[in-house]
């Protein structure tokens, strides 16, 4: 159990920087009409959970997203946990 979290935990450490790096290239890597899509989706704010990406209109972390697929649950499992949650916004914290 324990190196399921290290893994996880090293996982998320991960999608952090990744998601750092991906708003520094975005205008350069991301198709716009992608980059439109995720700014509709995602955003970060300093008074929203400590800066952390969430999902527009929620306090769900893209974070809690990545740690629930990395624990294997299912989009349907996710989306059931999080009515407020839409496909698209799952496909937004993955990209």
């Amino acid at each position: 159990m324990q190196s399921n979290r290290i893994r996880v935990r090293h996982i998320l450490d991960e999608a952090d920087e990744a998601w750092r790096l991906l708003v520094q290239v975005m205008p350069v890597v991301v198709p716009k009409k992608r980059r439109l899509i995720m700014s509709e989706l995602i955003i970060s704010n300093p008074k929203i959970m400590m800066g952390k990406p969430v999902i527009k209109g929620t306090r769900i972390t893209v974070e809690l997203i990545l740690e629930k697929i990395a624990a294997g649950e299912s989009v349907d499992q996710i989306l059931n946990e999080h009515p407020r949650l839409t496909h698209e916004a799952i496909q937004a914290s993955c990209a």
